[in-house]
Parts: C-alpha cells; structure tokens; sequence
C-alpha cells in the first residue's frame, strides 16, 4: 500500500508550478550557497525530479551517477582514471621543466619562504642566518 502511495506522488509538484518551481530553484540554490555536501544533493535531485514528473529512468540514472561521486574509490576507477588518461592522452598536463623538478626535489623553502610571504619575521630569520 505505501509503495502505491509513493508512485502516486510522482509528479505532485506539477500541479502548482507557480509556487514549488521558484521553491525548488531557491531550495537548490540555498544548498548551494551554503555549500553543501554531495550527499545532500545527491538526495535533494532525484528527489526534486521524481517530484516534478521525470521518468523513473532519468531519477535513477542521476542518483546511480551521484553514487559514483559520493564514493571515492569508485569514483577513482570510474571516473578519474578515465579523466587522467584523456588528460596524458592530449597532453593537457603540462611538462616539467628541469628548474622545477631541481626546486621539487630540493624539498625545502628555508628563508624563502618567509620573505616571500610579504611579511617575514625578522627575528626567525636572524636566528636561522646565526645557526647556519
């Protein structure tokens, strides 16, 4: 009887479109601005699109898509492997120079650090010049 009840609220929020389409876009965009995590969205969507009528493919295959998000290594496998491989493929990564592989490798900014931080500690430096 409940899962009766759920079908028959598909599309609900279509009977007054006045008031839930402005609702619905101010409810995302508070989520959004207070920066919400992906798991609230990944509920709040498909939910907003059951609500409003979409076929029951498209809600499950936006929930399936915000699965592979919300779980890392699945996300990993999935979806970043794929990117970084298109990225090498068209050598979007940019190539590092021997100047920068030195300061890499260097491991350490010592003094630098500091004064180009626009505002260094004068008296860390002393010391640090002292002990060397």
């Amino acid at each position: 009887m409940e899962s009766l009840q759920i079908i028959e609220s598909h599309g609900w929020m279509l009977q007054h479109p006045v008031w839930t389409i402005p609702g619905a876009i101010l409810g995302l965009l508070v989520i959004g601005f207070f920066g919400s995590p992906l798991w609230l969205w990944s509920l709040v969507v498909p939910a907003l699109l059951f609500e409003f009528g979409a076929p029951l493919w498209c809600v499950a295959a936006v929930f399936g898509v915000m699965v592979v998000f919300l779980i890392p290594a699945l996300r990993a496998v999935v979806f970043t492997k794929a990117v970084v491989a298109v990225f090498k493929r068209f050598d979007f990564i940019p190539k590092i120079s021997e100047t920068e592989r030195t300061a890499l490798d260097a491991g350490v900014v010592w003094i630098e650090k500091d004064l180009f931080s626009g505002n260094p500690i004068l008296k860390i430096l002393w010391l640090s010049l002292i002990r060397s």
